[in-house]
């Protein structure tokens, strides 16, 4: 964030290190987290959100990293990521993140169901896992309200075992 004179936001999951960041040049409104149910994964899981204004609205931003229990997928964790996202801002609202599950999954269907829209669907495939060879795409951008995501390119990096992700987000 420094070198990039960006301000910075930080909300741990496990620990001081183990969590979710988001990275802006704008002051937020509002910056909240909220504790995800963990529903036996090994690891806490949150999800951190902020608002921002962006083009005459108040879009807010949540970044996440849904961790699946042991014994299924993570849809509690969906669940309570789009309440999250309905209860908190007032304006389009994007989640982004390790989703750790695929575009065609049942947990898919259940933000689907919630309002949470798979913006890199016209965009398929977008393989981001793992960052060596991606064969999978279980990091994602959701879309809620009055968004829409355009020019969708994956990276490639050896600082992650994922691929970093641009998009641009646009008002529709």
């Amino acid at each position: 964030a420094e070198r990039l004179s960006m301000r910075w936001y930080f909300a741990p999951a496990a620990d001081s290190v183990w969590g979710d960041a988001i990275l802006t040049r704008v002051k937020p409104s509002a910056v909240r987290s909220i504790r995800l149910p963990a529903a036996g994964a090994p690891t806490g899981v949150q999800a951190l959100a902020v608002v921002l204004p962006v083009a005459g609205q108040n879009w807010t931003v949540i970044a996440t990293h849904l961790q699946p229990p042991p014994d299924g997928p993570p849809d509690e964790q969906a669940r309570a990521v789009i309440a999250f996202a309905h209860s908190f801002g007032n304006g389009p609202t994007f989640v982004a993140g390790d989703l750790n599950i695929e575009p065609d999954s049942a947990t898919m269907a259940v933000f689907n169901s919630g309002g949470l829209l798979d913006g890199f669907a016209p965009y398929r495939p977008v393989r981001t896992f793992p960052a060596d060879q991606p064969v999978q795409q279980i990091d994602h951008v959701l879309v809620l309200g009055a968004l829409r995501v355009s020019d969708v390119h994956v990276g490639t990096t050896t600082a992650s075992d994922h691929a970093p992700v641009a998009a641009t987000l646009l008002p529709t």
